[in-house]
C-alpha cells in the first residue's frame, strides 16, 4: 500500500470522526434550544 493510500485512509477516518462528533454535538445543542424556545 502506498503512503498516499494510507494518507487517504487516515484523512477519512478523521473526517468521520469530526463529522459524527459535529452531528452529535448539533443534535444535543438542538435540543437544548428547542427545550429553551419551550419555556
Amino acid at each position: 500500500m502506498s503512503s498516499t493510500t494510507v494518507a487517504s485512509i487516515r484523512e477519512e477516518i478523521a473526517s468521520a470522526l469530526t463529522h459524527g462528533l459535529g452531528a452529535v454535538f448539533a443534535l444535543a445543542a438542538s435540543a437544548v434550544l428547542i427545550t429553551l424556545a419551550a419555556i
